[in-house]
C-alpha cells in the first residue's frame, strides 16, 4: 500500500490480474494483493503484534542468530523474464533435494526481520566444498544499531570468513 501509493491505480489492477500465478508459488505475496485499506489496516495491526512478539524474545538475549537463506551462495541465475523491473524465476532452487520457488528460497528467512523493522547485519560464517560463502543474519533489538554493529564485528573477527572481492 505504501510502496503502490504513487502507481496508477491501472497499473496496480493489471500487476494483480497478471501476477497470480507467481503468487500462488510465493505465499508471503497472497498476504499483499489485492490491495485494500481494510486489508491494510489488518495487515498493520498484526505487524504491531509481531513486533511486539519479537522485541519480547530478544529481550533476554544480545542478538538472535538465524540463517540467511535456505541454501548456502550458488553461483548467478539469471532471471527468466522481467515483470516491470522486478526479475521473475521459473526455475526453482533445489534446498534439501526439494524444489523451492526462487523467491521463497532467497527470501524466506529475511522477511520477517523487513516486516519488524528489526536491524539485522549478515557476514559470512564459512564457506561450502565449492568456496562460496554462508551467511549468518545477526539480528538485534529495534533502536540497539550500534550494540548489533559491535557484536557483529566481534562474530566477524571470531569466523574470519570475510574475503574482499578481486580487484576491490
Amino acid at each position: 500500500m505504501e510502496l503502490g501509493v504513487y502507481t496508477p491505480s491501472w497499473a496496480r489492477f493489471v500487476s494483480f490480474l497478471f501476477g497470480g500465478s507467481y503468487r500462488k508459488e510465493v505465499p508471503f505475496l497472497r498476504l499483499v494483493f489485492p490491495i485494500k485499506y481494510e486489508k491494510y489496516m489488518t495487515a498493520l495491526t498484526r505487524r504491531d503484534s509481531q513486533v511486539a512478539s519479537l522485541e519480547g524474545f530478544l529481550a533476554e538475549w544480545d542478538v538472535w542468530l538465524c540463517p540467511v537463506t535456505t541454501t548456502p551462495a550458488y553461483r548467478h541465475i539469471k532471471p527468466d523474464r522481467y515483470f516491470g523491473p522486478y526479475p521473475l524465476y521459473d526455475d526453482p532452487i533445489m534446498v534439501d533435494e526439494e524444489p523451492v520457488n526462487y523467491l521463497m528460497a532467497n527470501g524466506a528467512y529475511t522477511t520477517v526481520f523487513n516486516l519488524t523493522g528489526s536491524p539485522v547485519v549478515v557476514i559470512p560464517i564459512g564457506y561450502t566444498a565449492q568456496g562460496l560463502p554462508i551467511g549468518v543474519q545477526i539480528v538485534g533489538k529495534r533502536w540497539h544499531d550500534m550494540e548489533l554493529l559491535e557484536i557483529a564485528g566481534l562474530l566477524d573477527k571470531v569466523a574470519c570468513a570475510y574475503k574482499r572481492p578481486p580487484g576491490y
